[in-house]
This record gives C-alpha cells, sequence and structure tokens, in this order.
C-alpha cells in the first residue's frame, strides 16, 4: 500500500521515457515479447538481446570471482586459518535485516565447518547504539577475547576500536558497505565503497552489496580456497541454501537489485519457498507468505518483523529465529516477533500521527526546506520509519528526533534527490553531538535544547542549496511509456512479471493514460473504506483500477482522468485479469 501524500505538497511532474521504437522492435522481436515490455526493459539499462535474456533469467554460474572485490582475498585466507586451527572467533552484527540475516550466514557457514568456539554478539540498539562502540565491546569481550572478530555491517570507520582489539591481539576481519569518513586498520576490510583503498570508490565497476551479500561472496571464496586446500567439511557445504536470508537482507536494506544483487535475490526467492530454516519457515507462515514468496513480501512482510525485535526490544531474538532448527521454538519466537511487530505499527502510527502535524505546521512556513520535528514520548525505534513517511507525504528532506528523558536526544533523517544529508549534517555539526549518514539517510543525536537552533541552522545551510534556489522542488514521478488502455493485456502483465524482483534500482514498470473514462460509480473497499475501486474505458478497452489510501477521493461516474500506474495480475474467484493499481491520478486536462 502507498502512503497518501500531503494535500498541500506540490503536485508531481510526470517524466515519460522517450520512445524508442526502432530498439524496442527489435528486441519485442528478438525475445518475441509485447513492444511495451520490451521498452520497459530498455528504460533499465539493458540494450540487447542476450543482456536481456540474462537478465530475465540469470544464472549463478555468471557471478563475479569473490576474490574480485577488494580486500576478499586477505578476509578468506584470515578465515581458513580461523577454520583449520579451530580458533576462538566472535561474530560481530548489527542489529538490522542486513546485521541479524549476515550474522546468521556467517555463524552458519563456520559452525558447518567444524568451527566449534563460536560466540555471536549483538550490540543494543538503545543503550550501545550501533558499531564498535566502547560499551559493546566492552559487554562482548567481558567473556574473553577472542583470536579473531568477524565484524559484519559496521566497523569501516572504527581506527581507534580497531587499533585497540589488535593491540589486545585480537585480529579483525570486517565486512561492511556503509560510508567510509575514514579507515579502520583491520587485519582484512571489504568495502566495495573503498574501493582502490582511500579514493573515490569505483561505483559503476562492483555490485552494491549489503553485507549480506558480501558475507555470501566472501563464504564463496572460503568454500573456494578451503576445497583447493582439500579440507573435508567443505565439500559438504551447499551455498544455495544460504541464499534466501541474503535476498531477505538485500531487499530489507534497499540494496539495488542490479547486477549480482537481482540474481541473488531472484535465485533466493525462489530457494525461500523450499527454505531448510525453520526459522524463515515459522516467519513466512505467521507473516501470511504462501506459495512462492517475492521481493514485497521480503520488504513489507518478513523484513519488517525482523527489525521490529531491534527497534523496540533485542534484535537477539530475530538472530535466534534464524538459527534456530526446532519447530516448536521457531514458531514461539515468530509469533513474539509477529506481536513486537504490532507493537511498532501502532508506535508508528502514533508517532507519525504527531510528527505530521509538526511538519504540517512547518510546511505552510514558505522558508521551510527541511522539515525538523520532534517531541518528548517518541520512540526512537520508529523515527527512522516516519521520517521517510515524512518525506513521502511533503517531498522534503525530514528528520524526527525523539526527546526523552536522557539529556541527549536521537533522530533519524531520510532526504530527497539531489539533497545530501551526509553534507547537511557536516555543515551543521556545531549543533549536534553526533551523527552521520549518507545522501539519503542519516541519524543524529543532539541536546534537546539545540533542536530549535539545530533546526534553524539546516534551514540556513538548504536555501543556500542549489536543489532550493527557486523554491521547493517538485516531485518527479517516471513512466515507462504512455499507453492506451488496449494495450494492458494478461500476455503484457506476464511478460512484465519477469522483471522481477523489483525494488531499489529496478522499479516497478509503471504507465501513464491520459484521458479515461471513470465507468460506472467508484466504491470504497478495505476494512474502513480506506481503498478506492474503479472501472475506467478508453474506446472499446475497459480496465478494473485500484487507488490504495484514496478511499475518499472525488471521482465520480463520468471523471476524465490522467493516471499514473502498475500494471499488474488481478485474481478473483478464479478468474484472471490485468489490473491497474493506481500510484497518482488528476483530472485530465
Amino acid at each position: 500500500m502507498r502512503p497518501r501524500r500531503s494535500s498541500k505538497a506540490a503536485a508531481s511532474r510526470w517524466e515519460i521515457a522517450p520512445s524508442r521504437e526502432t530498439e524496442v522492435a527489435a528486441l519485442a522481436a528478438a525475445l518475441e515479447i509485447p513492444p511495451l515490455a520490451a521498452q520497459t526493459i530498455l528504460n533499465r539499462g539493458i540494450s540487447s538481446a542476450e543482456e536481456a535474456r540474462r537478465y530475465l533469467a540469470p544464472q549463478l554460474k555468471d557471478l563475479d570471482d569473490p576474490l574480485s572485490i577488494s580486500g576478499m582475498e586477505a578476509a578468506a585466507a584470515r578465515l581458513a586459518r580461523a577454520v583449520k586451527q579451530d580458533e576462538a572467533v566472535v561474530i560481530y552484527g548489527d542489529y538490522d535485516v542486513d546485521g541479524v540475516c549476515s550474522t546468521a550466514i556467517a555463524a552458519r557457514l563456520l559452525r558447518a565447518l567444524g568451527c566449534s568456539r563460536v560466540r555471536l554478539f549483538l550490540p543494543d540498539r538503545f543503550d550501545e547504539g550501533y558499531g564498535l562502540g566502547e560499551a559493546s565491546l566492552a559487554r562482548c569481550l567481558a567473556e574473553g577475547a577472542p583470536d579473531l572478530m568477524l565484524v559484519l555491517d559496521c566497523g569501516t570507520n572504527s581506527r581507534a576500536e580497531v587499533a585497540a582489539l589488535r593491540a589486545r591481539g585480537v585480529d579483525v576481519v570486517i565486512l561492511d558497505h556503509h560510508e567510509p569518513i575514514c579507515r579502520a586498520e583491520a587485519n582484512a576490510l571489504v568495502n566495495y565503497k573503498l574501493r582502490g583503498g582511500e579514493g573515490a570508490p569505483d561505483r559503476e565497476a562492483v555490485t552494491e552489496f549489503c553485507t549480506a551479500g558480501l558475507v555470501f561472496k566472501c563464504a564463496h571464496a572460503l568454500l573456494k580456497r578451503l576445497r583447493q586446500e582439500g579440507h573435508a567439511a567443505a565439500a559438504g557445504v551447499d551455498l544455495r541454501t544460504m541464499l534466501d536470508l541474503v535476498a531477505l537482507a538485500t531487499v530489507s536494506d534497499l540494496a539495488p537489485l542490479t547486477r549480482e544483487n537481482r540474481l541473488l535475490t531472484q535465485h533466493g526467492l525462489r530457494q525461500m519457498a523450499a527454505t531448510r530454516h525453520a526459522g524463515l519457515r515459522a516467519l513466512m507462515k505467521v507473516a501470511g507468505v504462501k506459495n512462492a514468496p517475492t521481493a514485497t513480501d521480503c520488504g513489507f512482510r518478513l523484513g519488517p518483523r525482523l527489525n521490529a525485535a531491534g527497534r523496540l526490544e533485542s534484535a537477539v531474538a530475530a538472530l535466534d529465529l534464524l538459527l534456530t532448527e526446532d519447530e516448536e521454538e521457531a514458531e514461539t519466537i515468530s509469533a513474539r516477533l509477529d506481536a513486537t511487530n504490532r507493537e511498532r505499527q501502532a508506535e508508528e502510527q502514533r508517532v507519525h500521527r504527531e510528527a505530521r502535524e509538526e511538519a504540517e505546521a512547518q510546511f505552510q512556513e514558505p522558508a521551510t526546506r527541511v522539515l525538523v520535528v520532534g517531541r518528548p514520548g517518541w520512540h526512537e525505534g520508529v523515527v527512522g520509519i516516519v521520517a521517510s513517511r515524512l518525506v513521502r507525504e511533503f517531498h522534503l528532506p525530514a528528520f524526527v528526533v525523539a526527546l526523552g528523558e536522557k539529556e541527549v536526544a536521537k533522530g533519524s533523517g531520510r532526504g530527497i534527490e539531489g539533497f545530501d544529508l551526509a553534507a547537511a549534517l557536516s555543515a551543521t555539526r556545531a549543533h549536534l553531538a553526533g551523527g552521520g549518514g549518507h545522501a539519503m539517510a542519516a541519524g543524529v543525536s543532539l541536546r534537546s535544547d539545540c533542536l530549535a537552533a539545530w533546526r534553524e541552522a539546516l534551514q540556513e545551510f538548504a536555501r543556500g542549496h542549489p536543489l532550493f534556489r527557486e523554491g521547493r522542488p517538485r516531485r518527479r514521478s517516471r513512466a515507462d511509456a504512455e499507453v492506451r488502455l488496449a494495450d494492458m493485456t494478461l500476455d503484457l502483465v506476464s511478460a512484465l512479471e519477469k522483471i522481477e524482483p523489483c525494488g531499489c534500482g529496478n522499479p516497478r514498470p509503471v504507465f501513464a493514460a491520459r484521458g479515461v473514462e471513470v465507468e460506472g460509480a467508484p466504491r470504497s473497499v478495505g476494512r474502513n473504506g480506506e481503498h478506492l475501486k474503479f472501472r475506467v474505458r478508453q474506446g472499446e478497452a475497459a480496465l478494473e483500477a485500484i487507488a490504495f489510501g484514496r478511499g475518499d477521493a472525488p471521482v465520480k461516474e463520468g471523471d476524465r482522468l490522467d493516471l499514473l500506474f502498475e500494471p499488474q495480475r488481478n485474481e478473483y474467484q478464479g478468474r484472471v485479469s490485468a489490473q491497474a493499481q493506481v500510484l497518482e491520478m488528476s483530472r485530465a486536462a
């Protein structure tokens, strides 16, 4: 379901991809697909028939050599030594879906290879915070220092902490994908954003993996090395059984579904349908995921339930679920996570309602360029989700800050294209106790009494930014083509389904149709009538349409509309038809 946008936000500008008739005709003929499907594939940067075939049906044999990733050879070599000598290993993860899945994959791998002294550690979001912090490391090392610490989904910038670990005789291997500010001097550091060393990364030359993807690549490199050395246990490890967790993490962490990420996710979703993991089966059951799981299931059903543990309580429950082989324990944990997720949803709705009130008031001020809202009593585990919702509703960068009983408040920000949140934090750091992130997402900590001054400093920075030079930017909505309703056939929908998995970097097909007429009386549907169901006609062709979250939209029979929509398959009472899921609609000119 798509969130409702603020009635006060600027209307979006539709950008229709240019028609490429010659290329479309050639690709459609070569692949035997409808021209609109060919146009959609071309719009995703696929230019040849051979490239399109690999895109539509990627094979695991097409994976790149894992050793092509900088730092991977050193990481695999150090892990191989730990396996062969059965060293004491701590896997130090993170509390989000990527961190938990990465930790679970690494734990399953090392234990399958015969490592008997593997210990797992996740920092506490609320008491210790993200990464290799002083408090979390003290708790981790209270049970004794390991021979090797495998640090996942953090650590790139932990120069002092890694140096201290190595001074204690602990070797450190880091697999991470976060933005580098500096570089920890670990025994091995894998982060493609450091490709080529301290210089700028070659983003075009590598897949932008989440950490679970990097763990899978490292596992591939490690197994190749051990098999070449004749290690007996390595021969019995099947990496394909870990692809389901890679897919779940890749989608949940919003890694771009391009290059190897697309390949791993597509195969991972297939693996998920027949997963060997008792915990994942139980999670799918409680989330209502049946038949063939999709990227949407990962992003909106499975991922949020795993994330809820770390957002409201402890991520350890999520990790326990992914590692258990006991069906009864799996059902118990998944039921608890489901209940926690419902609590998270209720808290999110409350915080969003209150945050939106503040955001509306700020939005009415013409000078506002960045939304900064904060109140006591907001749970810091949901502020990032609420910030994302505000961005979608107002199309402005947004920070949501939880003003708690502690002297230092914590908040999360989400950005819009063209405005770098990391740069904004750097420019206003005098008002902050801490913070960091990247262009589109950031976290901050500050004294509660500094919130107003920081808000004004952000406005000052944004008012001088090129994006806001002519006022607030209009939202841009992309469409793959402008179509006639007669084009919306089941054959087209079937061809477009092969573009899945869709998500970040590989968007769902979107089309624009202009001047369609509403046929019959629209009706509100859903538990509380929150959605609008109607039928549109254009000449001899008609199409069912549904607009989520628009149950009260003033649409009536005979209205002429312009629609921006996703084509989809609709199955109802044994009948299958094409349907339009409406993203935006406006009166036809």
